[in-house]
């Protein structure tokens, strides 16, 4: 995860990264951009669970 200024580039000073592997080795990423202001808990839940369900899926 990163937020505002913490992104390596300028033109995402604004917004945040939420972001987990998935799949076999989790080599894969799946995330969401938004603000910075965004409710965190609920976002990291949803790409979790998105990720764990691509993996069962990718796994067999």
């Amino acid at each position: 995860m990163s937020i505002g200024r913490e992104n390596p580039y300028d033109g995402l000073s604004e917004a945040s990264v939420v972001a987990t592997g998935y799949g076999p080795g989790s080599s894969a990423k799946i995330g969401i951009l938004g603000p910075t202001r965004m409710d965190y808990p609920n976002t990291m839940a949803a790409v979790r669970a998105v990720a764990r369900y691509l993996s069962r899926i990718l796994g067999g």
